[in-house]
């Protein structure tokens, strides 16, 4: 069986399987920032070199603009989840390619929150 054949046999994760209708609002908003790109499962088998990763719904805290804590759902995308060929989206990133990731900026920032956290 191929990937492809798998991961659409599998689907996705157990917390976008168990909230359908979170999942598509979160698909959505994904879709409509320019994060994902639906495309009809039927012409997946079209796309040459197609890689899938299964999405989950996980839970995540935000705060209002009064500093309340609000739980929210998230969208995940599993990008490391390995199918039959031990192949994931992940693993076919050209490391070298990319572009150094700098956090100084924001880890200054967070270092106030980390240390007020008991």
């Amino acid at each position: 069986m191929s990937d492809l054949q798998e991961a659409l046999a599998r689907g996705n994760h157990k917390g976008a399987k168990e909230k359908p209708e979170v999942f598509k609002k979160l698909g959505i908003k994904d879709v409509d920032y320019g994060f994902g790109l639906p495309v009809p499962l039927a012409k997946l088998p079209k796309i040459p070199g197609i890689c899938l990763a299964p999405v989950n719904i996980a839970p995540q805290n935000t705060i209002d603009e009064h500093g309340n804590i609000i739980a929210k759902d998230r969208l995940t995308h599993d990008q490391s989840f390995k199918f039959g060929s031990g192949t994931s989206v992940n693993s076919r990133t050209k490391e070298e390619s990319l572009l150094p990731c700098i956090f100084g900026q924001a880890f200054r920032r967070h270092i106030p929150q980390i240390v007020a956290t008991n």
